[in-house]
């Protein structure tokens, strides 16, 4: 595995949580490694936990689950915007 240096070492970081840890990173096109998900990757997959959690929580009563599949997806309108450089393009 090569070294990081500058902007990539900004964009990839490794978070805790309890007992757990995570590698948290920006894909190459933003100037990072791609060493892991990055914040917006992990909040959709959070998101997506959270469904089949609460799904399974007001089903485990009667219900037999073979299998559950959560999907999404999220799209940035503009990069300048997520980097702060524009307020074109942002949806409210």
């Amino acid at each position: 595995m090569r070294e990081l240096n500058g902007l990539e070492r900004v964009f990839n970081l490794r978070s805790y949580v309890r007992n757990h840890s995570f590698t948290v990173s920006e894909p190459s096109e933003l100037g990072g490694p791609d060493r892991g998900p990055n914040p917006v990757e992990y909040v959709l997959s959070a998101l997506g936990a959270c469904y089949v959690i609460g799904f399974f929580n007001t089903t485990k009563r009667n219900a037999r689950i073979r299998n559950i599949e959560v999907a999404l997806e999220g799209e940035l309108d503009n990069i300048l915007v997520f980097l702060g450089l524009s307020t074109q393009g942002h949806r409210v």
